[in-house]
């Protein structure tokens, strides 16, 4: 068995994926069942976890695990072990690697803020409402 390091894997940047862009067909079908749009952040340059499969290509993981694995913070991807890694340097062997990931939909804090606005400004109408009652 080949073993080849964390390192092999790390990249050398986070990326954002999003809905809609053809990228991830998950985060696409996720987007159509759920009616929004989605993001998800992958950092690339912090491996959790990496496991050896073999010489053939593991199948993907299945759209409910993809989404399990990104509500709880990580990616799984398959990975060939390319030229960064000594000891297999013509890509013969597929590993496992696990990413941090984080899954959003988007807009959903704009709209946090939105209705805290509203409540506020609310709270406030109805307070000068009640000091102006107060001074008739």
């Amino acid at each position: 068995m080949v073993e080849c390091v964390p390192d092999n894997f790390r990249g050398e940047a986070s990326i954002i994926y999003r809905s809609g862009d053809g990228v991830s067909p998950t985060l696409d079908r996720l987007a159509e069942e759920t009616g929004k749009a989605w993001t998800l952040t992958v950092d690339y340059r912090t491996v959790v976890e990496m496991s050896y499969y073999g010489t053939t290509e593991p199948q993907e993981r299945t759209y409910e695990e993809q989404i399990n694995d990104w509500q709880s913070g990580y990616m799984w991807g398959r990975f060939q072990v390319n030229a960064n890694c000594e000891k297999d340097p013509y890509g013969g062997y597929y590993y496992w690697v696990c990413y941090p990931a984080v899954l959003r939909e988007e807009g959903a804090d704009m709209t946090k803020y939105i209705i805290a606005a509203v409540f506020i400004g609310l709270i406030t109408y109805l307070i000068f409402r009640s000091l102006k009652k107060g001074v008739s």
